[in-house]
């Protein structure tokens, strides 16, 4: 009798640990426990960090409420050196712009961006500051902070369900004085990259929604080709095109710096 108890007892102490691990491995695989919202986000930046250099043709039209429609051509360049990124935005096309520059420098150890505008029919160069940043970029839907992006750990960010192939992400601005009081994402899992941002204000209200809505991989590196803002309160719609992609290429400090805006 003891005997057969005693392999009743181990039976049941077997059958224990394969329920256990079971669902051990379970949990650790659900994507919802194995993974937190900065996880997602930390892999979209390295995702976007593959190649240090990058450099591109964007098309910008923007749409007033009207149908008023303003096309616009720049070519922007981005430089990563460690945890400091530059994007320099020179507009050639239409004349009336032509010339003119945004430069932005993210810092991911300062989660802060500095940002400089350039104005060539006054041939100055402004520093921007917070109220500026906020402002419209060149009369779109994006602010000149948009533009620059957002650095990691600038907001908090948790993850709030994943399904099929996406993931959503509410991140929370850490600095009370941005004009966003959360940003609610959607991030593609297989390519690590934001197709979808909904942007609410300091009372709650779903203020802008952006859609990137084409994507092209590039030795390796997963990049928007299509861009849709569109403001909720305005009616605006701004679209940014991009074309002539080129990645892991030279570009100096000066091109894509202070020299590179003033040319």
């Amino acid at each position: 009798m003891d005997i057969k108890l005693a392999k009743v007892s181990l039976l049941l102490k077997n059958l224990f640990l394969v329920l256990l691990c079971g669902t051990m491995v379970s949990f650790l695989g659900n994507p919802l426990f194995a993974k937190s919202g900065r996880d997602i986000m930390k892999k979209v930046r390295e995702q976007s960090r593959i190649h240090k250099t990058t450099e591109s043709d964007v098309f910008m039209l923007v749409k007033d409420a009207k149908k008023r429609k303003r096309k616009r051509y720049f070519n922007n360049k981005k430089k990563i050196n460690g945890d400091i990124s530059n994007s320099l935005i020179k507009f050639f096309k239409p004349a009336n712009v032509k010339g003119t520059g945004l430069l932005s420098l993210s810092n991911e150890k300062t989660s802060k961006n500095k940002q400089w505008l350039y104005l060539p029919s006054m041939r100055s160069m402004k520093r921007l500051g917070s109220n500026d940043k906020n402002k419209s970029f060149m009369g779109s839907d994006f602010t000149n902070d948009d533009i620059a992006g957002r650095v990691l750990d600038r907001d908090t960010h948790k993850l709030n369900k994943t399904k099929g192939d996406y993931h959503q992400i509410t991140s929370i601005p850490k600095d009370k004085d941005e004009p966003y009081s959360k940003l609610v994402l959607s991030v593609h899992r297989k390519m690590n990259i934001v197709s979808k941002v909904v942007f609410y204000d300091k009372k709650g209200r779903k203020l802008k929604t952006l859609q990137n809505t084409k994507f092209k991989k590039v030795k390796g590196m997963y990049m928007v080709k299509k861009a849709i803002m569109s403001n909720h309160i305005t009616k605006g719609v701004t679209s940014l095109k991009v074309s002539k992609i080129k990645v892991g290429h030279k570009i100096s400090d000066n091109d894509a710096g202070v020299k590179g805006l003033r040319k």
